[in-house]
């Protein structure tokens, strides 16, 4: 129960952190797509005669802060790791499974060796009620 809980919780952060991530590249295109066009608009300002090529080469020269590719990193990394997490999620179920057969086992050899222990205390005693009848009788 615990364990279900667990990965619906994990789950939902996942999806979570995704869907903001997803929102964050939404609004990251837009603003790139004003900056784009801003610069252009300042291109073609300061130099009229400039050709459709050299405009593209110097919005180009300009792109992207190193804060946005961080970002985007940190973003594949995220997706990379969920990937990793829904692919690994069958074997971490079945070790949980292992682990906790194991538990159920060690409490069941516990009870049988507290079992095996009194039967054989028990034996002891019925072997020397036996010897001495038998010393009795020869005797």
């Amino acid at each position: 129960a615990d364990r279900n809980i667990r990965q619906q919780q994990q789950s939902g952060l996942a999806q979570r952190l995704m869907d903001v991530a997803r929102e964050y590249q939404d609004v990251q295109q837009r603003s790139k797509q004003r900056y784009r066009q801003n610069m252009e608009r300042q291109i073609r300002i300061a130099r009229p005669d400039a050709t459709r090529e050299e405009v593209e080469q110097a919005v180009d020269s300009n792109g992207g802060s190193v804060f946005s590719q961080h970002i985007n990193e940190l973003f594949n990394l995220f997706q990379d790791m969920q990937a990793m997490l829904e692919q690994q999620q069958e074997t971490i179920d079945a070790i949980e499974t292992n682990v906790d057969t194991a538990h159920v086992n060690i409490e069941d050899g516990n009870k049988e060796m507290t079992q095996a222990i009194t039967y054989r205390k028990s034996s002891r005693k019925k072997a020397w009620w036996i010897c001495l009848c038998v010393l009795i009788l020869l005797g």
